[in-house]
């Protein structure tokens, strides 16, 4: 009796559509926000009264969070695209464990009819319907086997996912409460009298040094990112088992045959 599972898990594939979600995320905001905070003077041969920072604190805000927002957004469609490709090769992956399946059993039933054809009393007949019932649950027993380990796995893999997110989610909330804080010290200041340009010194000091937090934030994720491989190591090893206590049971299936048509 062949086997017919075929191999249809690529690791590498999964590996890639996995990490996928930190490709952009690492240059989330390194966009240059802090180039709209240095220029506040008038330019040459434009007649208008001269601005400082102070003046234009709303203006410069506003540009940053637009940059920011746009990256933001690109991001996300990022993520959705890696999320979609991710789901479309599990299916994939479970459409193919389908079809082998289908084939072995539309071949199932050809096969044992032949060999009934062989029994040449009623002895060898009922040794071959016991071995075909020895084979159906060996069979049986290695598909539940498969489909749990693939259902722990999706799980495991979601979670993963899940708690990976929620580190870049604290992150990015990180950033955008000391942005936040700088424009509101950047006002404050401007409020009592501080001179503009030292405003606006404090102020691209504070966006870089919580961009700098943000990118480190990130990049600890990543060091940390060692959840997947465990995981395909876990499922392999679960699959193997699965395989090797199936051909143990067909092998013995088999000599239990062999034995009784040799003593028939």
């Amino acid at each position: 009796m062949q086997n017919t599972t075929p191999h249809i898990f690529s690791d590498h594939r999964e590996k890639r559509l996995f990490s996928g979600i930190l490709v952009a995320v690492i240059f989330l905001f390194c966009v240059p926000v802090f180039a709209h905070a240095e220029d506040t003077s008038v330019r040459p041969g434009k007649k208008q009264p001269p601005t400082t920072f102070c003046t234009s604190i709303d203006k410069v805000s506003a540009k940053i969070s637009a940059d920011i927002l746009l990256q933001e957004t690109r991001y996300a469609n990022k993520e959705a695209e890696r999320a979609q490709k991710l789901a479309a090769h599990i299916g994939e992956r479970d459409r193919g464990r389908i079809d082998a399946r289908f084939i072995w059993d539309s071949a199932h039933d050809s096969v044992f009819a032949k060999l009934k054809g062989r029994a040449k009393n009623p002895t060898e007949a009922a040794a071959i319907e016991k071995f075909k019932t020895q084979v159906d649950h060996a069979v049986y027993a290695r598909r539940a086997s498969v489909d749990n380990t693939f259902a722990e796995f999706n799980a495991d893999l979601d979670r993963a996912i899940h708690e990976r997110q929620t580190a870049i989610d604290t992150a990015t909330t990180t950033f955008r409460d000391a942005r936040e804080r700088a424009l509101s010290d950047a006002k404050g200041d401007c409020l009592t009298g501080v001179a503009p340009s030292d405003v606006r010194t404090h102020y691209v000091s504070a966006l870089k040094s919580a961009k700098n937090s943000f990118q480190e934030s990130i990049k600890n994720v990543l060091k940390r990112d060692n959840t997947l491989p465990p995981l395909i190591q876990k499922r392999a090893k679960a699959l193997a088992a699965a395989e090797d206590a199936f051909k143990v049971a067909l092998d013995a299936a088999r000599q239990e045959l062999k034995a009784s048509f040799s003593g028939a």
